[in-house]
């Protein structure tokens, strides 16, 4: 498999955390939020743009418990 954390890093453009949505091409972020709640309400308010949802982990996720 291919290593495309220095893409991930262009494409996220300095967003270190919180919610993304990105183009279906993954070349660049449509919308992005700390919440998904606030990141839906940013989406609707861009006309609903088709793309993928993820979340951007923090650079320090030692405290999760999942």
């Amino acid at each position: 498999m291919k290593n495309n954390s220095k893409s991930r890093d262009k494409i996220l453009n300095g967003i270190t955390s919180g919610w993304v949505l990105v183009t279906k091409d993954n070349k660049r972020v449509l919308a992005h939020a700390k919440t998904l709640k606030q990141l839906i309400k940013n989406i609707e308010l861009k006309g609903n743009p088709e793309g993928s949802i993820s979340i951007v982990p923090p650079a320090n996720f030692s405290s999760y418990v999942g």
